[in-house]
């Protein structure tokens, strides 16, 4: 009996051990990320769960700044990582609609040295998800330069959190009309 009892011991150890890192796994896999925003104001901090809360109306601002400063601002040397950046907060319709524009654009870019600056005026809100914004851009190339004024019309959808888009908005349309 002495010689089954320190089996018998190893043997429910390996057992135990076994079904920890079974149990333990599954719990790992279970387990979704979940990116939480905290908003901060003047009425203190809380977790914003809500497309109501006042706070997200600021988001959406700041997402449509951020989003048309990348689309808009660009050089040669950084129009793949800002327009880049701006094509990620689109819809995949959008995107797959843009993407030659895009492309075309790149060229002319890099073939013509074409640097762009843009000044964001305003941007107003005309219902719950369309969004006009007013930008005076300047382009410069070689030979010249071109002062524009700009109404961007964009129409944007909620879309859940993730690393790739943290705002959890996307650009759903987008139209542009030279003033």
């Amino acid at each position: 009996m002495e010689i089954l009892k320190p089996k018998l011991l190893k043997a429910l150890l390996i057992l135990a051990l076994f079904s920890w890192g079974i149990f333990a796994s599954f719990q790992a896999l279970s387990n979704k990320k979940k990116l939480v925003l905290i908003g901060i104001d003047a009425n203190g901090t809380r977790i914003i769960n809500s497309n109501t809360d006042p706070l997200f109306k600021t988001e959406l601002i700041n997402f449509l700044h951020h989003y048309l400063s990348q689309s808009y601002n660009f050089t040669p040397e950084n129009f793949s990582k800002t327009v880049g950046e701006a094509t990620n907060l689109m819809a995949e319709s959008l995107w797959k609609n843009e993407a030659q524009n895009i492309s075309r654009l790149k060229s002319l870019v890099e073939s013509t040295g074409l640097v762009q600056i843009a000044r964001i005026k305003e941007i107003s809100q005309i219902d719950q998800i369309n969004f006009q914004a007013l930008i005076e851009v300047e382009q410069k190339s070689r030979l010249e330069v071109q002062k524009l004024k700009i109404k961007v019309s964009i129409k944007i959808k909620s879309i859940d959190r993730d690393e790739h888009n943290p705002w959890g908005i996307e650009v759903l349309e987008l139209r542009e009309e030279t003033l």
